[in-house]
């Protein structure tokens, strides 16, 4: 098959033995760089300095493979949406790794990444990037099911697309439970605690039980799994709220508390009773 490149206007053709010599589109790009009388075997002369221009394909059935990716009828073959980092990431914590240079830009919040710390693949969200020289530091979202335990990084990848294969729907957190002024929430329970992110939202569901003692007040809290971006107390309603208080269901209030915590209020703003079978189901989202 003889595979054909438009480079200026100019048709180059190369045999199919030819191209497959050339590992990645930098050594393409250097192949066809050529000005004046300067040739190359499958190469035409060119009279002007060229430029690297759009992979035409000769075939409809092979396409052409670039650096691993298969161009097919103009369009990418079977991606499954990661994009190779092409980078070093130097692990600082269980959540955090720094990479050389200002990266912050292609690494906004909401990012999907993908790497290897020794074992399969694992997954997170970055929620900040911040460079200060040399490096950027990365942060991804506090979870309960993968964490950079390993020194080295490898396998590194990151994508923008909202289902890159391989990427859980949901990722699980451990949230700090609060009752309010005197009143305790003990003997608790979790039963469920997910999130996920899309762009700037986090998307989250709780459900958990105890029991309520001391003075009764009429708040109970849980701690966010990232940040909200808004940290003005009882500003934002965050989503849809079942009460359980000491076994009786009701309707509740989500409220953001300074943009870490949601406080958990009765429909009418009312004390919890004290006692056993006490907590809430909350299914809601805030910005990030």
């Amino acid at each position: 098959m003889v595979t054909e490149i438009r480079v200026n206007a100019t048709k180059l053709e190369f045999e199919d033995d030819e191209l497959a010599t050339f590992r990645t589109l930098k050594e393409l790009d250097d192949a066809v760089k050529l000005t004046g009388n300067q040739t190359k075997a499958g190469v035409l002369t060119l009279s002007d300095t060229p430029k690297m221009g759009a992979i035409a394909e000769k075939t409809a059935d092979a396409g052409v493979t670039v650096d691993g990716l298969l161009i097919k009828d103009g369009t990418l073959a079977n991606w499954d949406g990661w994009i190779i980092a092409n980078e070093t990431w130097t692990r600082t914590g269980n959540f955090t790794f720094t990479i050389s240079g200002d990266v912050t830009v292609k690494y906004p919040k909401g990012t999907k990444v993908r790497y290897k710390d020794g074992g399969t693949y694992e997954y997170g969200y970055v929620i900040s990037a911040t460079y200060g020289a040399p490096n950027t530091t990365i942060t991804l979202a506090t979870n309960t099911d993968y964490a950079m335990a390993a020194a080295t990084i490898t396998d590194n990848y990151y994508s923008y697309v909202e289902t890159p294969r391989g990427f859980p729907q949901y990722f699980n957190w451990t949230p700090t439970l609060y009752g309010s002024g005197a009143m305790t929430w003990t003997s608790t329970t979790i039963f469920i605690s997910k999130f996920c992110i899309k762009g700037n939202s986090c998307f989250l569901e709780l459900r958990a039980m105890g029991t309520t003692g001391g003075t009764a007040a009429n708040v109970l809290a849980f701690s966010l799994p990232v940040s909200a971006l808004n940290t003005t107390e009882n500003y934002e309603i965050i989503g849809n709220v079942t009460l359980v208080d000491a076994g009786t269901y009701m309707t509740g209030l989500s409220i953001n508390e300074s943009g870490t915590k949601i406080k958990i209020l009765k429909y009418n703003i009312a004390n919890y009773s004290l006692g056993a079978n006490t907590g809430f189901i909350v299914n809601g989202s805030y910005i990030i």
